[in-house]
């Protein structure tokens, strides 16, 4: 009669990993097949990513805390210089006691014809606001028909109020000439351009022809 080996409570134990190779000069584990490879493609664009957004959060980080540092040493310092000069007629009392006006002559701006409404109090962000606004203003009817473009048109130019008939066009239909063009020139105020060509008034001061 067969007699089955006795049982075994403790597990056996497994024969150990072979240890990964290394270099023979160096020494240095060598890098199985795949691993760091620089060479395939995701490592090349995904590493670099990563490495710009880290250096980003980092550099706003420290700015975040700069500010804060800068804010917190405003706060010190007027609560510190607040309780005996404060009470007094001091060049810090009076710059604190003034109005602080705004900088900027728009103090909110809101978007409501984009969803989700978008606004702002800051001034990057408002004049942000203002040029996708004017950018959407411009690209907007850039696909409509000519023929609609110039009925559209002709109704903005009909619906302006016409000119007078008591309004004198005779000062406009006379022409001008080369002495009036030089007077209009000399008559100009220091320091501005006279027109396209860009030469400043005290050019044709100067100008030994340019009396008429």
């Amino acid at each position: 009669m067969l007699v089955p080996p006795p049982r075994q409570d403790h597990p056996q134990p497994c024969p150990p990993e072979p240890d990964p190779p290394q270099s023979a000069t160096t020494g240095e584990r060598i890098p199985e097949v795949g691993e760091n490879d620089e060479s395939s493609p995701g490592a090349q664009t995904s590493r670099p990513q990563a490495d710009t957004a880290e250096l980003v959060a980092a550099i706003e980080k420290k700015i975040a805390d700069l500010v804060d540092r800068q804010r917190e040493r405003t706060r010190l310092e007027t609560r510190v210089r607040g309780v005996p000069e404060l009470n007094h007629i001091t060049k810090y009392a009076v710059n604190i006691a003034k109005d602080q006006k705004p900088r900027d002559t728009i103090t909110y701006l809101r978007r409501t014809d984009i969803t989700p409404v978008k606004g702002s109090k800051r001034s990057s962000e408002m004049a942000e606001l203002a040029r996708d606004y004017h950018n959407d203003l411009q690209a907007d009817g850039g696909d409509v028909e000519p023929a609609l473009r110039f009925q559209a048109k002709n109704e903005a130019l009909n619906s302006l109020p016409p000119l007078g008939t008591n309004v004198n066009m005779t000062p406009l239909d006379e022409k001008l000439s080369e002495e009036d063009v030089l007077l209009a020139l000399l008559e100009a105020a220091p320091g501005k351009a006279a027109g396209m060509d860009g030469f400043a008034t005290e050019f044709w001061n100067l100008a030994p022809d340019s009396k008429p």
